[in-house]
C-alpha cells in the first residue's frame, strides 16, 4: 500500500537512491529501490491492446471481429453471418435448417439511451448482431470525448480537453495540474498529453547527423559519406539538384523544411504501452526521471486510481497504463529519426523559460529552482517562493524582477 502521506514524502524517502545528487530520481536509480509500485516501465502481464485504428473508407469488418472476440465471454455469439450467395448455397444443401437464435453483443454493454437503443437495435431483441454493429460503427456514440486544438502559434503547445458522456458510466476523466488528461476505464488508464516538438529540433538533428558523416569536414557529403547515414543515403540523388555528386546543407534543408511545415498542418497521435507502472504516470514530461515538482503532484495524479477512496493506493488498484501523445504532424521522410521515435530521447521537449539567472541556477534542467540550487540567501528564496512549495518556478522568478 502507498498512502498519500507517503507519496508526499517520497522524494525524501528515496533521496538515498539519488546517486548523482540532482534532486531527481531517474528510472535507473529507482530500480535499486526494488519497489513493486515503481517497476521498470514494463508490464509482466499480457493484456489485449484497447486500441484499434480504423482508417477513413476502411471496412469495419476487422473491427467487428475484434469486438466479437473481445466480448465473447460477456454473452453467446454466433459466427459472422454469411453473404446472401452463401446463404442460398446453404439452403440448397439443407432444405430444412433449424432457425438460428438471434445473438450478438448485449446492448446494455454499450450504455446507450433508450432512443439510441431503438435506433441501433432494430429488432429490439437486446442484442446488436453483425449487421446492426455495422450500422452502429458508422456513427458510434462515444463514452469519452477528447478535443485536441492546435494553436496558430508555432511556439504554443496543443490544447487538450475531455469529458465523459454520463457520470454513471464506469469511466472517469481527470485533468492534472500539468495539463495531462487521464481517462480511467476499468483496469486500463489512458494518459493523454501533448508533444511540442519544434521544426528547428528536427533540422538540428539532421544537421548533427550531416556533420558526423562529413568525415573530411569540407562542408558537403559525397556519395560514400552519405551511404553511412540512412536518411542521406536514401535522399542523396533527390536533393543533389545540380548533379555534381556533392550534397550541401542548403540543398537538403529547403525541401526538408518544406515537408516539415506541410506536415505540421496535421495532427499526430502516438500510442505507448507503459504497463502497470506508477513511474510512467508520474514522469509527466517523459524525461525518464521524476523531479521534485512531479513528486509534489504525485498524490493528485494518482488519486484517480483510489477506487475505494481510502487515500491509500494498493497495488491491485494500479491499472495498465497507455500514453497517447497528440502533436503537430511529422513529415513522412524515409530515414528521418525524430526525438519522438528515438527511445533514447524524451518525447516531451522542455521549454526554456524564466530569466537568465533562473535558467543558470536550474542545474538539473527540470524547470524549477530548488532551495539547494538557489545561490542566494534563504530569506530571498522564501520571498520568491510565493506558493511555499519549496520550488521557484519561471513565473515566480519573473514576477520577482518586476
Amino acid at each position: 500500500k502507498l498512502s498519500s502521506e507517503e507519496l508526499a514524502t517520497a522524494s525524501v524517502a528515496l533521496k538515498k537512491y539519488d546517486l548523482d545528487a540532482d534532486e531527481s530520481i531517474s528510472l535507473n536509480e529507482l530500480q535499486a529501490a526494488n519497489n513493486p509500485f515503481f517497476s521498470t516501465g514494463r508490464s509482466n502481464q499480457k493484456i489485449d491492446s484497447p486500441f484499434f485504428v480504423v482508417h477513413q473508407d476502411q471496412s469495419t469488418t476487422p473491427l467487428i471481429r475484434r469486438l466479437i472476440q473481445r466480448y465473447r465471454g460477456k454473452n453467446r455469439l454466433l459466427p459472422m453471418p454469411a453473404k446472401e450467395s452463401e446463404k442460398e448455397e446453404s439452403v440448397k444443401e439443407s432444405p430444412s435448417p433449424e432457425p438460428a437464435k438471434p445473438e450478438g453483443i448485449l446492448v446494455e454493454l454499450w450504455k446507450l439511451s433508450q432512443e439510441q437503443r431503438d435506433r441501433f437495435d432494430r429488432d429490439a431483441n437486446g442484442l446488436l448482431d453483425y449487421w446492426e454493429l455495422r450500422t452502429y460503427l458508422k456513427s458510434p456514440v462515444p463514452m469519452v470525448t477528447i478535443q485536441v486544438r492546435l494553436p496558430s502559434s508555432e511556439n504554443a503547445l496543443p490544447e487538450l480537453s475531455g469529458n465523459v458522456r454520463e457520470t454513471k458510466l464506469p469511466v472517469s476523466v481527470k485533468k492534472s495540474v500539468g495539463g495531462t488528461v487521464s481517462v480511467l476505464a476499468g483496469e486500463i488508464q489512458i494518459e493523454i498529453d501533448v508533444s511540442g516538438l519544434k521544426p528547428e529540433t528536427l533540422l538540428q538533428s539532421l544537421e548533427e547527423r550531416f556533420k558526423q558523416r562529413d568525415a573530411d569536414n569540407n562542408g558537403y557529403l559525397e556519395q560514400s559519406e552519405a551511404n553511412r547515414d540512412v536518411f542521406f543515403r536514401q535522399h542523396f540523388k533527390q536533393y543533389d539538384v545540380d548533379g555534381d555528386e556533392k550534397l550541401y546543407p542548403e540543398e537538403w534543408k529547403s525541401p526538408v523544411n518544406a515537408a516539415i511545415q506541410t506536415a505540421r498542418t496535421r495532427t499526430r497521435m502516438e500510442v505507448q504501452d507503459g504497463g502497470k507502472d506508477v513511474f510512467t504516470v508520474l514522469d509527466s514530461d517523459r524525461n525518464t526521471q521524476i523531479s521534485p515538482r512531479e513528486w509534489l503532484t504525485a498524490a493528485d495524479r494518482l488519486s484517480i486510481w483510489d477506487k475505494n477512496e481510502n487515500r491509500t493506493l494498493e497495488q491491485s488498484e494500479v491499472p495498465h497504463v497507455y500514453r497517447l501523445s497528440f502533436g503537430r504532424g511529422l513529415p513522412d521522410l524515409p530515414g528521418l529519426i525524430t526525438p519522438q521515435n528515438n527511445n533514447q530521447t524524451p518525447t516531451m521537449q522542455q521549454l526554456v523559460r524564466g530569466p537568465k539567472w533562473f535558467q543558470a541556477m536550474d542545474k538539473n534542467g527540470d524547470g524549477d529552482v530548488s532551495a539547494r540550487e538557489f545561490l542566494g540567501k534563504p530569506d530571498v528564496f522564501q520571498k520568491i517562493d510565493q506558493d511555499k512549495n519549496r520550488l521557484i518556478d519561471p513565473r515566480e522568478a519573473t514576477q520577482f524582477l518586476k
